[in-house]
């Protein structure tokens, strides 16, 4: 009987992680992205209406942009003002490995996001489908930076690439090591550039349990940084010091009482007082938390915020405006 309900399990948890991208491969790889998006946000706002009242998951899903001036002060905007002669940041998928899978079955928003200035626009990992509904960014992305190969941050990396060729562009992927898709291998890089287009590009090798990097973004006078997942370290801080913004991995809420100090995930991803160390030593304009594997952003945030006041959590579909 146990082996029965052992082997139930394993093929449960086995569906919930492939099911959502075998079922809609299909769509996205014949370039009908419309038809894909149009199902995803159909699937999203029944999903709200009966999940969203006991918890936090879907809040802020909405469209948003944000306004950063140079005084570290945030404004929401309204308007339709053009501001392609700022630097901008999009926010694609927003959610990590641990819960991710169940997300992705549903809204495919595991971590992606977009560097923007002007015509040029790097594409930081590939977790989600939805840049390729984004037209107007994804005709303009010049390279895919990919911080590790772990499946939530390149889960979409295919798609997006076979879509970037049906649109006629041969884009090169830059990642620490050889991605685990056979047909993508001459495209991979693992000589990071020191620069894209606009971007000047360092990195740092972070904490973690494969070789995964942390970038550091300089376009039009911004500076950027990107942790990857980690675990916090002195290093990085040093890395980022005086950044505009630090987007970080915020995975765990608090610390689980089942998680081995010396083999856990607690000493490969980032907790509220590891963001902290990171805020008050790197001392950004703002900190944008990303990458969750709890259900509750806002916790998150709120926990943050008692020692280091500039921290918002990227949602899907938030722009970041930098002044």
């Amino acid at each position: 009987m146990y082996r029965k309900f052992k082997k139930f399990g394993l093929v449960a948890v086995t569906s919930i992680m492939f099911g959502g991208c075998i079922k809609h491969i299909d769509l996205y790889l014949k370039n009908d992205c419309r038809m894909a998006c149009k199902k995803k946000n159909k699937k999203e706002g029944l999903l709200r209406k009966i999940i969203n009242p006991f918890l936090e998951i879907f809040d802020d899903y909405e469209k948003r942009t944000l306004y950063l001036k140079s005084d570290s002060t945030l404004e929401e905007l309204v308007n339709g003002k053009n501001y392609r002669d700022k630097v901008r940041i999009k926010f694609y998928g927003t959610f990590g490995g641990f819960i991710g899978p169940l997300r992705e079955y549903f809204l495919k928003d595991l971590v992606e996001m977009a560097i923007i200035y002007k015509d040029d626009v790097l594409l930081l990992d590939a977790g989600s489908i939805d840049v390729v509904c984004d037209r107007e960014v994804f005709n303009e992305i010049d390279a895919i930076l990919i911080s590790h190969i772990h499946f939530d941050h390149i889960w979409h990396l295919y798609g997006v690439y076979k879509n970037l060729r049906k649109e006629g562009k041969e884009v090169k992927i830059y990642s620490p090591q050889k991605v685990p898709f056979w047909n993508l291998a001459k495209n991979v890089s693992t000589n990071i550039p020191k620069k894209i287009k606009s971007f000047e590009i360092e990195y740092i090798e972070t904490k973690h349990d494969i070789k995964c990097y942390a970038y550091k973004i300089k376009v039009n006078g911004k500076v950027i940084g990107y942790t990857g997942d980690t675990a916090y370290f002195e290093e990085l801080a040093d890395f980022f010091k005086d950044a505009d913004v630090i987007i970080t991995e915020a995975s765990l809420l608090e610390k689980p009482r089942y998680i081995d100090e010396k083999m856990g995930i607690f000493n490969r991803h980032m907790s509220p007082q590891s963001v902290i160390k990171l805020a008050k030593k790197a001392n950004p304009k703002l900190i944008v938390l990303t990458h969750f594997n709890n259900l509750s952003p806002k916790k998150f945030k709120k926990a943050v915020e008692k020692e280091f006041e500039r921290v918002i959590y990227a949602t899907n579909g938030l722009e970041l405006i930098i002044d």
